[in-house]
């Protein structure tokens, strides 16, 4: 999971939260996923551990176990898309995200 600073501001930044949906990649991915359900955590970590101060992480929730490969991967390149475009917004760590599927 990858953890971000400043969400708070995020949320409450009605420019940054359309910033973050301007690229059109996420929301294509957004629509070609349908059930979607991310959400940024601010307290407590997936297993229950206190996050960093500052620190928040996006969180995904699916009601089922995900076998399809191609909708795994879909969801890859969306996590991937979005920690992007909180990094080049301001909203992610300085550390650039990297992340590649084989």
């Amino acid at each position: 999971m990858k953890y971000l600073t400043n969400c708070l501001r995020l949320k409450n930044d009605e420019f940054k939260i359309k910033e973050l949906f301007s690229k059109a990649v996420i929301r294509n991915l957004l629509l070609d996923l349908v059930e979607v359900n991310l959400a940024i955590r601010t307290e407590e970590s997936l297993f229950g551990d206190q996050l960093p101060e500052n620190t928040n992480e996006i969180y995904f929730k699916a009601e089922d176990v995900i076998v399809d490969l191609n909708k795994l991967k879909l969801l890859h390149q969306l996590f991937s898309e979005i920690l992007l475009q909180l990094h080049k917004i301001g909203v992610a760590k300085n550390d650039t995200p990297n992340s590649h599927l084989t």
